[in-house]
């Protein structure tokens, strides 16, 4: 449990603030307005940055998809050796196949 404040801070800094100078004030606010400035200007950077990466992803993405296709193209293009002219037999007719040879080499004995 954290231990209650013994001091107000709004008062303290009141306080101070009005035995304080024209000058401090003038440089507190200095002070904040150049910290929300380079916040700012800070966080635009960052979105530069971001937008920058993002065209380069979208273009890799571009190229890439194109080499793709072109890979895909090409291979469809050509001859595959494991395909068949003919389709093959469904698993219910190769069935059906080896039972009717089975039966026909088994009475021949």
């Amino acid at each position: 449990m954290a231990a209650p404040h013994s001091v107000d801070p709004v008062q303290l800094l009141e306080k101070h603030l009005a035995s304080a100078s024209p000058d401090l004030l003038a440089e507190m606010i200095a002070a904040f307005a150049n910290a929300m400035m380079s916040a700012q200007a800070e966080l635009l950077r960052r979105l530069e940055l971001s937008a920058q990466r993002i065209r380069e992803l979208e273009t890799d993405n571009q190229r890439l998809r194109h080499a793709l296709a072109e890979a895909l193209g090409e291979r469809r293009a050509q001859p595959n050796p494991s395909r068949r002219d003919t389709p093959r037999p469904t698993i219910s007719e190769a069935l059906t196949h080896h039972r009717t040879t089975a039966s026909s080499t088994s009475s021949r004995t």
